[in-house]
């Protein structure tokens, strides 16, 4: 079996075991939870909320450089929105050079 067969898999439990009401409500929880935080977010700034977008969209580790070279800005700049999320409770801190989405959304 291959990942995507897998992943496809996956997906049909998913619709099989959930009415589509559950899986309408779940989405819109989950859109509403994203929102209200992101709007919290921009209140630091477009950087930071772009960051933010970043890390939430892909979730994984990131490196400094690697977040400033996805957001098209300069590491030091980079650097302070990750310190402002962090206290935030936005972003986690997993090592000197590695930082993660939190998973609070």
């Amino acid at each position: 079996m291959t990942s995507q067969s897998g992943h496809e898999d996956s997906v049909l439990r998913v619709l099989k075991t959930h009415s589509a009401f559950e899986l309408a409500e779940r989405y819109l929880v989950d859109v509403e939870s994203f929102c209200r935080i992101l709007l919290e977010v921009l209140d630091l700034g477009t950087l930071a909320a772009k960051v933010f977008i970043v890390m939430y969209q892909h979730r994984s580790e990131w490196t400094t450089v690697e977040l400033a070279d996805m957001v098209r800005d300069h590491r030091s700049n980079v650097y302070v929105m990750l310190r402002l999320l962090e206290k935030k409770g936005f972003v986690q801190r997993v090592s000197r050079n590695k930082w993660r989405f939190s998973g609070i959304v």
